[in-house]
């Protein structure tokens, strides 16, 4: 699972699941892959270097996905962040099945930054809360 520099519940991430790489660490930074997407090219888009970068969206199909993270790729994105934390994609997995997503990444994403997945976060009833800002790491406990 991961941890965060402090608290625990409603910001306690489990159930994290590594595609790419085994372990991950920094500061978060991300979070609704639409709304995070409206920052780029402005003051506000926080800077990518270093940091783990989470996405979750609620309403996005694949098409709508892969052109968003595909714009995460052309601003240098995965060149930079210390990694990928997926969350939720409710509507993409509704439409298009639980494994579409990781295919969509694994089309999109060209580099070897760690990837992992969790549906800790989102907009379910039960979604945990990310610290924007906080350190975070993360690590494969499948492996050795």
């Amino acid at each position: 699972g991961g941890r965060s520099g402090g608290g625990e519940g409603l910001f306690e991430l489990e159930g994290v699941r590594f595609l790419q790489g085994d372990a991950m660490g920094g500061p978060m930074v991300g979070g609704n892959l639409n709304a995070f997407l409206k920052l780029a090219g402005t003051e506000l888009f926080p800077p990518l270097e270093g940091r783990i970068l989470a996405l979750e969206a609620l309403s996005s199909d694949a098409p709508t996905v892969h052109s968003m993270l595909t714009q995460l790729k052309l601003i240098g994105a995965f060149e930079v962040c210390a990694g990928v934390l997926l969350g939720e994609f409710t509507r993409l997995g509704r439409l298009s099945g639980p494994d579409a997503l990781d295919q969509i990444v694994a089309d999109v994403v060209d580099t070897d930054i760690p990837i992992a997945r969790t549906d800790s976060f989102g907009h379910s009833a039960d979604s945990r809360a990310l610290r924007i800002g906080g350190m975070y790491e993360f690590a494969d406990a499948t492996r050795p």
